[in-house]
């Protein structure tokens, strides 16, 4: 099973399903000398690898660091960490981003429209902000900040 486009958090919950289907038709047997609770740490162990292959190649820097971990964590606190980044990768990604950059772009350009077109040069020496207006709080001096 691999990711594909889901997110984290869908790759995990499906992948958890999946094993907790096996170990309900195939349960390690309880003793009381204690073997059973290594075996099943043993398992739970043995998950992390095939989930932390299953991820897709953007991961390959959260993955090596998982991997260098001594003890390797519980594929919870792995897929925690996977998420972790994947909220960062949305947050920088994400359309509040681009839209900063968009109101930026629009001030400047309201800017550069109110000097006076004397060639790019001059444009770049300096901003007299007697010209400008905000449309906002209808005061001049300032245009509208976000």
């Amino acid at each position: 099973m691999s990711p594909g486009n889901m997110s984290i958090a869908v790759y995990f919950t499906k992948l958890k399903k999946l094993r907790d289907e096996l170990a309900s038709l195939d349960p390690i047997p309880s003793c009381s000398c204690g073997a059973s609770k290594k075996l099943s740490e043993r398992t739970a162990s043995n998950q992390l690898i095939p989930f932390l292959m299953g991820l897709s190649d953007t991961y390959d820097h959260v993955r090596s660091q998982i991997l260098l971990m001594d003890p390797l964590p519980t594929v919870g606190k792995a897929s925690f960490m996977f998420l972790r980044v994947e909220k960062q990768r949305e947050v920088y990604s994400g359309t509040s981003v681009i839209d900063r950059e968009g109101v930026m772009a629009t001030q400047f350009g309201e800017v550069a429209k109110k000097i006076p077109n004397k060639g790019p040069i001059q444009r770049r020496v300096f901003i007299d902000k007697k010209q400008l207006h905000c449309e906002h709080s209808k005061k001049s001096g300032h245009l509208r900040e976000i």
